[in-house]
């Protein structure tokens, strides 16, 4: 069993756009009661800006890498071999 080594690199987007998500993620449950299937929206779209993050994992047993994007949680990426290097 490897041990796999993961680093996250933060938030790929700056600091202003993750106050604007969590502004829409506020606004969308202020507005719930005016417009639920908007406000449904504007909390995924506030949660996307938000919760999206940068990283990289590391196997030093098959000598492989993945940088990742996780979007809620889900990390999306392709292992790579970092031998060449």
């Amino acid at each position: 069993m490897s041990k796999i080594i993961d680093n996250s690199k933060g938030i790929p987007l700056p600091s202003i756009a993750l106050l604007l998500g969590y502004l829409l993620i506020a606004a969308g449950f202020v507005a719930f009661n005016l417009a639920p299937y908007l406000a449904i929206a504007v909390i995924l779209l506030g949660g996307f800006i938000s919760f999206t993050r940068n990283g990289i994992k590391l196997d030093p047993t098959t000598k492989k890498y993945k940088s990742y994007t996780s979007y809620f949680g889900i990390k999306v990426g392709n292992w790579e071999s970092y031998e060449k290097y």
